[in-house]
């Protein structure tokens, strides 16, 4: 250690102990502290007492307190404001949910749905306590009224439906009806105004209905539970639209509104207009969440038509429940579009074929691993055509590799003839160069269906299967201390096996087309892409592109083993070569590469330049 490294430690070592030394408690300054807490102590048991000997002190002072506040309500909401007392609760439930309501604004404060569980398998509560907000506003004998501030009378009560009414006086009043539809997630909902017509003013003849939901966390990744949570609403005689998951904005509805609906990962409440749509310049909006346990923000600021008739009445439904396409189905209006399976014809597969195939299974057995596997296998049996012609159609290419070879070297970089003469190859030897790629062209959009199912299967959440706890969130055998960028800081087995079965199934397409130069590792790019894409996916996405790629190894082991010789194709092809390549009319293919040749002055039969 040199002399100045020598000083500087020292230097150190005598600022920290100094450091300890003056700013260490003296003992006469413990003492004080000591002193100071045990007197604390004594206070707190006095105050103790004396709460508990001046209780009765303490009710009226509260007592006096609400007074003043209800007159306060009274001052600013004029007549209506007298709806004044204490908050009470009611419930209501059926097989699918426990509701209880609140007199306090007469909405619905606490939603348990009683057959599914959150992810750390406590109750599953839709929402609770001021999570949800409802309220009425609008202008009564010119004060402005919120009624979610006012307490509603309890009126009729049944086994499935509660009323609430807001008295102005013994002749007019507002009532809300609550009433639990049997066997669905449905609750209807009637708005009534009984004799408020000389009562409510509006200079638009319009209610405002405020809506807005705090979305408590429900799955295991509140993240990726965000960046599935999103607002969707429908204009009457269109279909869906929604705010963009990525987004949080506020949207005015230019159109009639049919529904608005506040949509997390699986779950929902939506809002229906039954017969009075809401009216366009309608407000919505998503915020971004500052609570740890909360998902997001949604609201929205409905208008109601208001026709200032003696009774005026609007008929409503809720949809609390599951993100679960046979369900929405149910209650109809389109709901069924909250569950995202992809546009135009990926949607229609999903929802006539797949998610049909897929319940059935689900009949034979409760082993969702097994369902899978069997979708998968029926999936590949059904394509196994596609699958034979693709394998033939490589193979033919690869048997043509060396005349292909020959012709571009014979050419030496002449593109235009080495093209010309290629598929003129192809003519005489009845080859596509297509054949390989129309039938995996077709195979698509089942794949891509697929792709949009199994994340939004609301059938395989909490559905555990070998290693993987959830099918329907990513499977981590190993979970990192830190993060890996564009692969993340867990590590997916399902993920990993598909990434290794794609590798795999590249090598084996290259052996089978006879594929070379850089062509022959362009295709170990799209797995490593993968590795990381999918790495946060839902292992049930994995674990079925997994199961496909390995049966698709049997068959094309199978076809290769029984069907397919390499030998007989070059001499069939040699034969078709030898009696019918000279007639044989060009392909559409290639007519456009002939016409394109000769509007650039190229003879397509030599590939040399016209003079």
């Amino acid at each position: 250690m040199d002399k100045n490294t020598l000083i500087g430690v020292s230097l150190m070592m005598m600022l920290m102990m100094g450091y300890f030394y003056f700013t260490k408690t003296p003992e006469a300054e413990l003492a004080r502290q000591k002193s100071y807490s045990d007197s604390m102590a004594l206070v707190s048991d006095k105050a103790d007492t004396l709460f508990a000997a001046n209780q009765n002190t303490v009710v009226n002072q509260k007592e006096t307190l609400d007074t003043a506040i209800n007159q306060k309500t009274f001052e600013t909401m004029g007549k209506m404001g007298s709806n004044i007392g204490q908050e009470q609760f009611s419930t209501l439930s059926n097989n699918n949910y426990t509701i209880t309501f609140s007199s306090k604004g007469g909405r619905m404060a606490k939603v348990k749905l009683n057959n599914f569980k959150r992810a750390d398998s406590t109750e599953l509560i839709l929402f609770e306590n001021q999570q949800h907000r409802w309220n009425y506003q609008f202008i009564a004998d010119g004060y402005a009224v919120n009624t979610a501030l006012l307490n509603w009378r309890l009126g009729e009560k049944t086994t499935n439906s509660i009323n609430y009414y807001l008295d102005y006086d013994s002749q007019s009043y507002i009532k809300q009806t609550y009433t639990l539809v049997a066997d669905t997630f449905r609750v209807d909902y009637d708005l009534q105004l009984v004799g408020m017509n000389n009562k409510i003013s509006t200079n638009k003849s319009l209610l405002t209905l405020e809506w807005a939901l705090d979305a408590p966390q429900q799955e295991f990744d509140i993240k990726a539970e965000e960046q599935k949570s999103t607002l969707y609403y429908k204009f009457i005689g269109e279909t869906p639209d929604y705010i963009s998951e990525a987004k949080y904005k506020s949207e005015k509805l230019e159109g009639k509104t049919e529904w608005v609906s506040f949509k997390q990962q699986f779950f929902n409440a939506t809002l229906i207009s039954k017969d009075k749509p809401f009216e366009p310049e309608s407000k919505v909006e998503t915020k971004q969440s500052k609570n740890d346990s909360i998902v997001k923000y949604f609201s929205a600021n409905l208008d109601l038509a208001y026709s200032q008739l003696v009774n005026e009445d609007w008929k409503m439904s809720f949809y609390l429940g599951p993100n679960h396409v046979p369900s929405l189905k149910k209650v109809g209006y389109q709901l069924d579009n909250l569950v995202p399976l992809g546009f135009s014809l990926f949607r229609w597969i999903n929802e006539y074929i797949i998610i049909k195939l897929f319940n059935a299974l689900r009949n034979l057995t409760s082993n969702y691993g097994l369902v899978i596997f069997l979708l998968t296998l029926i999936i590949k049996l059904v394509l196994l055509p596609l699958t034979y012609k693709s394998y033939k159609s490589g193979a033919k290419m690869k048997v043509l590799k060396p005349e292909i070879d020959a012709i571009k070297a014979k050419n030496e970089g002449n593109m235009q003839k080495t093209q010309i003469e290629t598929m003129a190859l192809y003519k005489k030897v009845g080859v596509s160069p297509l054949g390989g790629c129309l039938p995996m062209v077709l195979q698509m959009p089942i794949l891509m269906s697929i792709f949009f199912f199994f994340p939004s299967s609301f059938e395989l959440r909490q559905q555990s299967f070998a290693w993987a706890a959830d099918l329907s969130r990513f499977d981590s055998v190993l979970d990192l201390n830190f993060n890996i960028p564009f692969y993340g800081n867990h590590v997916s087995l399902f993920t990993l096996l598909m990434t290794i079965s794609t590798f795999l199934y590249t090598y084996m397409n290259n052996q089978i087309t006879g594929v070379s130069g850089q062509m022959k590792y362009i295709g170990y790019i799209m797995p490593v892409f993968f590795l990381g894409f999918f790495n946060n996916y839902a292992a049930g996405l994995t674990y079925y592109y997994f199961l496909s790629n390995m049966i698709t190894f049997t068959q094309q082991w199978a076809i290769r083993r029984f069907f397919v010789d390499e030998n007989k194709i070059l001499a069939q092809m040699a034969a078709f070569k030898e009696k019918k390549g000279k007639d044989k009319k060009p392909s559409m293919f290639q007519q456009k590469l002939e016409e394109m040749a000769r509007k650039r002055g190229i003879d397509p039969k030599t590939g040399q330049r016209k003079k």
